[in-house]
């Protein structure tokens, strides 16, 4: 038997190792990424197979004595994250949580001169921290090796099309077609940093909303983010979601209700609100008749359903315009299943009867007929 038969066989035989190393990685990461509020993507992670590992130490030109140590990528992560901004975070992460062997770890973007292009992502080669190997659930896997690689949805893109197109090195592309891919990679490192700009305006803007809306000033535009920072501010709201909750609703402890705040978003432009000062008087005038509202759609519902915020005001919303709105409207633009946008139609029915804001309009008065 071949001495590298020898490795494939102790490899076959401490592959399980690694897989729960991977299962392990997999979970600490994403909880260590949501508690630092990093988003991403996706984290992946697999064990090298037997196939794959064979068909590595067999490699011409390649010589590996002891290759169970040598080779960094028996247990691989991935980690893909929306913004370039937070690679450096997650890498920082990784450093303070992992014993980081920063021989073997690489920027492979930093190793790129400035007229070159190519494969950008880091890879920090790891082991668990000596901390985290006192616990017992890790001590059998302290002495592993696994590498962690940090990069972006673009960075992705184009790790994954240039592996379709087969092209490892700079050097191996046709005359031909290296401008085109220069020009290419250039433009997705321009996305990556767009990106990462747009996210920090959007916070910047949703910072000035909350300054807004705690000043009083709500002559603000309806849209996603004018309407996230109302929400999170708005004492009408509040109230509107405690009496949903005192009527039977179910509240979700959602930080980032992005899904209520776009259905408030399409539900108050469905209704013709155009500015945060006409949503506020749309709820504060539809609040008398509120407790009967949530009554009235609970009694027309067959369980509890669980509802955030938001998504109670685009329902007093939708439920003020009720008469002038049809449900494969409300279904289409506001996303609820047509059963669901049936039993709003109803509970404002019940509640207001043919009463209803008019479209376009900044007034809301109950007493006024449509």
């Amino acid at each position: 038997m071949s001495v590298g038969e020898d490795w494939i066989r102790e490899f076959r035989a401490r592959r399980h190792l690694y897989e729960r190393l991977c299962q392990k990685l997999h979970v600490l990461l994403e909880d260590l990424l949501s508690s630092s509020g990093i988003s991403y993507q996706v984290v992946e992670a697999r064990a090298k197979s037997v196939e794959s590992f064979s068909e590595k130490i067999g490699r011409e030109g390649k010589a590996y004595m002891h290759p169970l140590e040598e080779l960094s990528d028996l247990a691989g992560v991935r980690i893909i994250l929306y913004y370039i901004d937070d690679v450096k975070k997650t890498c920082d992460l990784v450093d303070t949580e992992f014993e980081v062997d920063q021989t073997k770890s690489i920027d492979k973007g930093s190793s790129l001169a400035p007229d070159q292009f190519g494969y950008l992502s880091v890879h920090k080669v790891v082991k668990v921290s000596p901390s985290r190997s006192k616990l017992p659930e890790w001590s059998s896997l302290s002495e592993l090796q696994a590498e962690i690689q940090i990069r972006t949805v673009v960075q992705h893109s184009w790790a994954a099309i240039s592996h379709a197109l087969q092209y490892k090195h700079e050097a191996e592309i046709p005359q031909q077609f290296r401008r085109r891919l220069v020009r290419l990679a250039g433009l997705l490192e321009l996305a990556d940093q767009e990106f990462g700009a747009l996210r920090r305006e959007q916070v910047l803007l949703k910072e000035k909303v909350s300054e807004s809306v705690s000043e009083g000033n709500l002559n603000l535009l309806i849209n996603a983010d004018t309407v996230s920072g109302f929400a999170k501010k708005s004492q009408t709201i509040l109230r509107l979601s405690t009496l949903a909750k005192q009527a039977g609703m179910k509240g979700t402890d959602e930080d980032d209700d992005a899904t209520g705040i776009s259905q408030l978003t399409q539900a108050s432009q469905l209704c013709g609100i155009t500015t945060v000062s006409d949503l506020e008087n749309v709820l504060s005038s539809a609040s008398p008749d509120a407790p009967k509202f949530f009554s009235e759609f609970m009694r027309l519902s067959t369980g509890r359903p669980v509802v955030s915020d938001a998504h109670v005001a685009a329902l007093v919303v939708i439920g003020t315009q009720w008469a002038q709105l049809k449900i494969d409207e409300i279904a289409e633009r506001v996303g609820w299943a047509p059963d669901y946008a049936v039993r709003a139609r109803a509970a404002a029915q019940n509640t207001w009867g043919t009463r209803s804001l008019q479209r376009g309009t900044t007034e809301f008065d109950p007493a006024k007929k449509s």
